[in-house]
This record gives structure tokens, sequence and C-alpha cells, in this order.
């Protein structure tokens, strides 16, 4: 319902309702189940480009930060988190410049702690979109 919400009215009211999202899952992230987490990225994912703005990557950013033990690996909702801001760092849609600048950063921060293991899929399609000389990166 608040999604909906959110996703058909104007700029400012989403604002903030965001504001009282992140609230909320700053303060129930540890109690959120993945597929809750998940959920949202999907919705986040489904949203037209043209939509969205940089508090979406913030939500995104919270839905994918990985909790529990430091070593273990990026799964799920973190991963799901990490190829939505990828794909938008990348610009695969027709996302804003502040969006998509905004989501590089936010990726970027995101897979620093992550194993060299699980970053070289990224560095790879980097190398390779260098390659075919696509940019972004």
């Amino acid at each position: 319902m608040i999604w909906n919400a959110c996703s058909k009215q104007g700029e400012q009211i989403k604002l903030e309702i965001y504001k009282i999202i992140l609230e909320v899952l700053r303060a129930a992230y540890s109690t959120m189940t993945d597929e809750t987490k998940e959920h949202f990225i999907d919705k986040m994912a489904a949203m037209p480009p043209a939509q969205a703005i940089e508090k979406d990557i913030e939500i995104v950013t919270e839905l994918g930060k990985k909790g529990g033990v430091a070593f273990r690996p990026p799964e799920g909702h973190v991963v799901k988190a990490a190829q939505l801001l990828w794909s938008i760092a990348v610009l695969e849609k027709p996302y804003s410049i502040s969006v998509t600048q905004m989501a590089r950063k936010k990726f970027c921060e995101q897979v620093q702690s992550w194993d060299d293991s699980f970053k070289e899929t990224y560095v790879r399609r980097c190398l390779e979109n260098i390659s075919n000389r696509k940019f972004p990166l």
C-alpha cells in the first residue's frame, strides 16, 4: 500500500514516504527477512527509470547491506542490490545523471568489503565494456 502511494504520487510526497520507509528499514533491518528485502529490491528494479530519484538508490543501498559475519559471501538480497546498482551505474536503462552517479558511488561502497573473488564478476564486466568501447564502464 505504501509502495503504491510512493510510485503514484508527486516527488515531494514520495520523499516524505521514503523518509519513513528508511527510518523503519534502518530500525527493523535485522528482523526483516531476506525475502522481504529481495521483494523491495525487485520493486525498485521494476520502476521506470524516469521515476527514479536519489532516495531510491539510498533505499536499495540500505536493503543491500551485508549483515552477519564479515567474511560471509554476498548472497541473495546483497547480490540483488549490487546487480541493480550496477545496472543503473552502467546505464542499462536511461536513468538520470544524478541517479546514475549515486548508484556508481553506492555500488563501489557496497562491494568494497567483498572478497576479491566476488568482485571479479564486476571487474570482468568493466574490462569487457572497455574492450567493446561501451561506456560508462
